[in-house]
């Protein structure tokens, strides 16, 4: 969703920022959140090495609640100590306070220092296979931790998705119905291997669940059927994204304003955004709290403004749980080939300021592709 064409410079955000932050959410703001995502029970069978999960093993999980666990972890909330539960097989009911290759720590400070969960003691000049796989496991633990202390939130229209080149496509198709003209454009992207960007979305996709435990992808598409489209459009990528159980959520909309009152119309597309950012960010926070060292970095990725903004107030009002706050801006309205090329540059943007080095307050990689930071 693009703002009507109004001569505002593309730094005067603030003058839609507010003072009064909205009071933050409590309670828990999934139950009725709106995902594109049906409920069902996911199975890892390629996962067995005896770390992580068994062939057996499942994860339930309920409409809206979208989190994937890569393994059961059970901390003693309530007890002084807790044991390292997760890279065990769960079926092993051995007591790991008896187990030699494992330390027991005090759960404060393993959240204050940023520890690891385990630590094999076997001295290290004793190379056997049991301390190889203790160090697998803490490799493990650490990634699992790192990963904890990030949200990743991407738009889908002409940031995963070019829809500024499909509705360019359709429009050329114009003395065909709606219908037809997809159907022959479907048929265009099958055969002409140009237009084979999925492999390059996918790749966005495998490169932020390697970041973050929690992805997401809010619009504020109009209606569901656009969305429906888009995966009929790209089942490969569409596939992959119920492969990893990340949903596609549209932002709620009522009473909109009239475009002509472009302070109204910019807060109200850009609330529907921070809203739902404020949603995941709080149920993010909650769920895995007990494993977040220091601070949450929030990621957000768009072609607009909305999310800019929204991140900004977000940060500005959770300071307590954000640590840094990013936003990737990207480009609309380019062909095929440079929205290709922009996916490729998104990888590299997400790849930069996931290094704990990072401290530019603006960095552009390109002319459609800038990173802001807000701490």
């Amino acid at each position: 969703m693009n703002l009507p064409n109004a001569n505002a410079s593309l730094y005067t955000n603030q003058n839609f920022c507010t003072k009064n932050v909205e009071p933050k959410y409590k309670m828990n703001p999934f139950l009725n959140i709106k995902a594109n995502y049906p409920m069902k029970n996911l199975s890892y069978p390629h996962i067995n090495n005896n770390i992580i999960l068994n062939n057996n093993s499942q994860l339930k999980l309920q409409k809206n609640k979208t989190f994937s666990i890569p393994f059961d972890m059970e901390p003693k909330i309530d007890s002084k100590y807790f044991y390292v539960k997760c890279f065990n097989n769960m079926n092993n009911t051995n007591d790991y306070s008896k187990n030699k290759n494992f330390k027991i720590f005090n759960k404060s400070d393993i959240q204050s220092n940023g520890r690891i969960l385990c630590e094999p003691i076997i001295p290290k000049n004793n190379y056997i296979p049991q301390y190889f796989k203790n160090n697998i496991n803490n490799s493990l633990c650490k990634i699992y931790l790192e990963k904890c202390g990030r949200v990743i939130i991407f738009d889908l229209d002409d940031t995963l998705i070019p829809t500024y080149w499909i509705r360019s496509v359709l429009f050329s198709k114009c003395h065909l119905n709606q219908d037809e003209a997809l159907r022959e454009l479907k048929k265009e992207i099958k055969l002409n291997k140009k237009y084979n960007f999925e492999s390059t979305a996918c790749s966005v996709i495998h490169l932020a669940k390697s970041m973050s435990h929690t992805i997401f992808i809010v619009t504020n598409a109009r209606s569901d059927k656009w969305i429906d489209t888009v995966k009929w459009l790209f089942p490969n990528f569409s596939k992959l994204l119920d492969e990893h159980n990340i949903p596609i959520i549209r932002t709620e909309q009522y009473m909109e304003p009239s475009p002509l009152n472009v302070f109204e119309y910019f807060r109200y597309w850009m609330n529907a955004k921070k809203k739902k950012f404020d949603e995941i960010l709080k149920e993010h926070w909650a769920f895995y709290y007990q494993y977040i060292t220091n601070k949450i970095d929030f990621i957000s990725l768009g072609d607009t403004e909305f999310e800019e903004v929204a991140t900004y107030e977000l940060q500005s009002s959770n300071k307590n749980i954000i640590k840094k706050a990013f936003n990737i801006k990207v480009q609309t309205g380019l062909s095929f080939e440079d929205f290709i090329g922009q996916l490729k540059l998104i990888q590299v943007a997400l790849s930069i300021i996931t290094k704990e080095s990072y401290s530019y307050k603006y960095l552009a990689l390109s002319s459609s592709v800038q990173i802001k930071m807000f701490a």
